[in-house]
């Protein structure tokens, strides 16, 4: 299943970067990639991938980028209530060379958020920071502040990867 795409065409060649859960051992098209029919989390099953055609479309070669897969589940925004991943895939090329972007979770720490109850936790990641109210469900929060070193200690961790090809 593809999620998000990019595309370019550089020395006669089409590249296209995208999103794929053909990894995901609980796949339905009715359900978010990463999840099984329970709800529960089924892994880390979206990986990027590069998909390539010199003859207009006709024909395709795929290979993955990157080398670690991701979940979209993961609640990484939104005061960590929910998973975002955005359009975070680029290419870019000239004669020569096509440098492809995309982001992923590889270095993502999966953990307790004290704020959730047991529904919530399946996508939960670490969450040693204690928010104001602490209540999964408050409309705002006041702390912690971007000064917090609790922020940095893998729970939010979406980072962005390239490759040159």
């Amino acid at each position: 299943m593809f999620l998000a795409e990019e595309g370019i065409v550089s020395d006669g060649e089409l590249s296209v970067i995208v999103y794929d859960s053909r990894a995901d051992p609980a796949y339905d098209p009715a359900r978010p990639p990463g999840n099984t029919a329970a709800g529960v989390n089924s892994g880390d099953v979206v990986q990027a991938f590069v998909a390539q055609s010199s003859d207009g479309g006709e024909t395709w070669t795929e290979s993955a980028l990157s080398a670690a897969g991701s979940n979209f589940g993961w609640k990484t925004h939104g005061s960590r209530r929910v998973g975002f991943w955005g359009d975070y895939l680029y290419v870019s090329a000239v004669p020569g060379a096509v440098n492809l972007v995309w982001t992923d979770s590889r270095d993502l720490v999966p953990g307790d958020d004290p704020r959730d109850g047991a529904m919530e936790k399946r996508f939960a990641v670490f969450q040693p920071c204690t928010y104001v109210p602490n209540d999964i469900n408050a409309p705002a929060y006041t702390s912690p502040t971007n000064a917090d070193p609790c922020l940095n200690q893998g729970g939010l961790d979406q980072n962005i990867y390239g490759a040159r090809l």
